[in-house]
């Protein structure tokens, strides 16, 4: 595709001078906007932010790839249960997603429906406690230093046990666990930090 910012804005109905902005760094999409560009190419949100590369040989190549967390290549959204900051999102084609995630809700009655996703997570107590809710099991508290793994496909969630939010580490295994379908389920508006 060969568009200019123009036609580019005309095709995902965003001005130009507004994906100027974004190209040059002084400004940043709300979640919404960029599910917009997504729906308007006819992509999934992974999609959008991956670019495949095919090994002609079907040989398994060394990527040696590398990414060290900094604001520039840290996503920052939140919603009402928690504040997302997507850690080294420059690295294409991942394999896991790093989230670190500040978690809200104090009870599970206040947390609403469970979340789902495809495949699987693995999260640590960075700070305080949490509520760890999964759909097939009873509710178990987690303190700082503890961590559990768990299918994500299962509904599940986090409620803060402490005083503060509690802080978490969490991987995911699966990058199109962040589609814009999959995300709206966090049941209302993500936006971007401080927005």
């Amino acid at each position: 595709m060969n568009l200019t910012l123009h036609g580019f804005g005309e095709i995902v109905s965003i001005p130009p001078s507004t994906l100027s902005k974004v190209e040059n760094g002084k400004l940043s999409l709300s979640y919404e906007k960029v599910a917009q560009i997504a729906a308007a190419l006819d992509m999934n949100m992974s999609e959008l932010l991956s670019v495949h590369q095919e090994q002609k040989d079907g040989a398994q190549s060394v990527t040696a790839r590398r990414s060290v967390s900094s604001p520039q290549n840290t996503i920052e959204l939140e919603s009402s249960r928690y504040g997302y900051e997507f850690l080294c999102s420059d690295i294409l084609n991942s394999k896991m997603v790093p989230i670190r995630i500040s978690v809200k809700k104090r009870s599970p009655d206040d947390f609403g429906e469970l979340l789902r996703h495809s495949g699987e997570e693995f999260l640590y107590v960075l700070t305080g406690s949490i509520l760890l809710l999964t759909e097939f099991y009873s509710p178990v508290e987690l303190k700082a230093g503890q961590s559990a793994y768990i299918d994500s496909s299962a509904g599940h969630g986090y409620v803060s046990t402490s005083e503060q939010d509690a802080e978490l580490m969490i991987v995911c295994t699966e990058v199109s666990a962040f589609s814009s379908e999959s995300m709206a389920n966090d049941g209302d508006r993500l936006k971007p930090i401080g927005e």
